[in-house]
């Protein structure tokens, strides 16, 4: 089963290489890595500004 499972592993990396779709697959995966960095960056932001002003309030 888990011959099987390497082996279509590697058939299909095989076919992205050879079509040149690595590079799309590569992109895509790195696009919606900076995406959801970038989120959460700005609710990190958004947080810390709501922590100061509930600081101030009190």
């Amino acid at each position: 089963m888990i011959k099987l499972f390497n082996n279509l592993i590697t058939l299909q990396t095989d076919f992205l290489s050879n079509t040149g779709k690595i590079y799309s697959v590569v992109v895509g995966i790195v696009v919606i890595f900076l995406g959801i960095t970038f989120y959460i960056w700005q609710v990190d932001k958004k947080i810390k500004k709501l922590e100061k002003q509930i600081k101030h309030e009190h």
